[in-house]
């Protein structure tokens, strides 16, 4: 399993994983700030990165998705509702991508505005802002029916699945279902 998580200064975090055999993988949530980290990491560990998955669509995101969509020949990743033309993959829910032997299952739950998107991976679920570390996203007048969707969709997973989210809050970098 190739894994690594980049945390920014401004609490964001992304994720690179990919296949051991083969060196195929996806960048999660990427960001301006740690385009140097991600390069880096690349060459490193010799990944050639298929996908850039966004889990929702704000602007930042997108840059950096763009500029590395160039740079590593990757397709972004995102649902239809992410709008503007920000993607080359479109994505719903049950979807799955391959990189290479692993898999990642694709979650609508549209939380966090119309196009969030979770990605499940082996014990692994990327939740970008829908669920934090130990916590979920920012309350608004919906939380009501974010919860309902998060309970019928993350909360299904066992107890013991990993959350790895798109914040930190505080200085947790991962949490599981069960917390």
């Amino acid at each position: 399993m190739i894994f690594r998580q980049f945390c920014a200064a401004d609490s964001y975090v992304s994720y690179l994983l990919a296949d051991p055999v083969t060196r195929y993988g996806v960048l999660i949530d990427p960001r301006p700030a740690s385009m140097a980290q991600y390069q880096d990491a690349v060459q490193q560990l010799d990944v050639r990165v298929l996908y850039l998955l966004q889990t929702h669509a704000p602007a930042l995101h997108a840059n950096a998705a763009e500029e590395l969509a160039t740079e590593f020949g990757a397709r972004l990743v995102a649902y239809p509702e992410a709008g503007r033309g920000l993607f080359d993959v479109a994505v719903v829910d049950g979807n799955r991508l391959y990189m290479g032997e692993e898999m990642i299952n694709v979650m609508a739950t549209m939380g966090d505005g119309a196009s969030a998107l979770c990605f499940q991976w082996r014990d692994r679920v990327f939740t970008g802002c829908e669920l934090l570390a130990g916590t979920s996203g920012e309350p608004d007048a919906a939380a009501i029916h974010t919860y309902t969707r998060l309970a019928k969709s993350l909360f299904a997973f066992p107890d013991e699945m990993l959350v790895y989210p798109g914040h930190l809050t505080g200085n947790r970098r991962v949490s599981s279902i069960g917390d």
